[in-house]
């Protein structure tokens, strides 16, 4: 049998959850034509200073 185990009960393995990196915005999500986010760009008409 392996020997590379301490004796006694093994520590509890950590849940999945916990490993998992913070949830960012997928890249399809991203403001463009396609989306339904606005994209980064002037309005339409006249441009008034």
């Amino acid at each position: 049998p392996h020997r590379n185990l301490r004796p006694g009960p093994r520590p509890r393995p950590r849940h999945p959850h916990h490993q998992r990196p913070h949830r960012r915005t997928p890249t399809r999500a991203r403001p463009g034509p396609h989306t339904h986010l606005p994209a980064h760009r002037p309005p339409p008409g006249p441009t008034r200073k």
